[in-house]
């Protein structure tokens, strides 16, 4: 998908930017967390035994609500708050999926054992 990185464009177009926001964190909590649903808060509901970090849950809550605003709400047609908030945001969240995947797939601390 590709939106993960903090050194991508991110469109000029508020609603755009939600779509492919919330499409990136669909993907990412579907293919690498195996989350079901439709939608990120039904996938986060499907996967809330991962212990992921309330912040981080309520970070991306707050990400689908702001998308469900700009698609929904006939009256909003830029994203509600500061935009560039809302893009920190969708980049913590993804940085933090790629920790916590990183996490588990490396065993954890990343500590080394070291013999003499």
């Amino acid at each position: 998908m590709g939106l993960a990185s903090s050194k991508q464009l991110h469109s000029a177009n508020d609603f755009e930017l939600v779509i492919r926001s919330a499409k990136e964190l669909e993907h990412i909590l579907r293919q690498r967390f195996h989350a079901e649903g439709n939608g990120v808060n039904e996938m986060l509901d499907s996967i809330s035994g991962e212990h992921l970090p309330v912040s981080l849950v309520k970070k991306m809550r707050h990400l689908i609500w702001v998308r469900n605003q700009l698609v929904h709400n006939h009256e909003v047609n830029s994203i509600p708050g500061n935009r560039e908030n809302f893009i920190r945001d969708f980049e913590e969240s993804v940085s933090e999926l790629n920790d916590i995947l990183a996490k588990k797939e490396g065993g954890g601390s990343g500590s080394s054992c070291v013999v003499s």
